[in-house]
């Protein structure tokens, strides 16, 4: 089931798997921004699979975080997530924008999801276009003389 997750479900999943640093991450930013309200999670079998937090600002919205705990990785937990943030964000604004880690690069490249290139020492990725409703998920349009995706790229680059 997807739906909305607390901290205390985020924090009673973590553990010491070095697989799973990202969650620290996830934690620490979600506590900082205040980000709890808009966590969403996979919970099965009374267990935390994984959860994203998304945010609408004017007509983009930005998968801020995305984390699927390892042992639930490569079953397809990670797609589901994004394809839900996909579907909000379609439903919620005209952009899309993903800021990808180097390690998580891959999953959003396997996905058909394209990167402007890295934009930082991290090796970080921008993932940002324009939903084009055709309604296929993980689609979007990568124009960049389109002028929010243009202001999105100066923004980073």
């Amino acid at each position: 089931m997807i739906r909305n997750i607390s901290r205390k479900q985020f924090l009673n999943r973590m553990d010491d798997d070095s697989d799973n640093s990202f969650a620290y991450s996830f934690l620490e930013r979600c506590d900082k921004e205040n980000l709890w309200q808009d966590a969403i999670g996979i919970i099965s079998n009374n267990k935390l699979i994984g959860g994203y937090v998304g945010e609408v600002a004017g007509a983009v919205f930005t998968v801020k975080l995305l984390h699927v705990f390892h042992d639930s990785r490569g079953k397809g937990q990670g797609d589901r997530l994004l394809t839900n943030a996909f579907w909000y964000g379609y439903r919620s604004a005209k952009y899309l924008k993903i800021v990808s880690e180097a390690n998580s690069w891959g999953f959003y490249k396997a996905l058909g999801y394209q990167s402007y290139g890295e934009y930082n020492a991290h090796g970080n990725h921008l993932i940002i276009g324009k939903y084009n409703r055709n309604m296929t998920v993980h689609n979007i349009d990568y124009d960049n003389t389109d002028p929010i995706v243009k202001r999105i790229l100066n923004e980073y680059y």
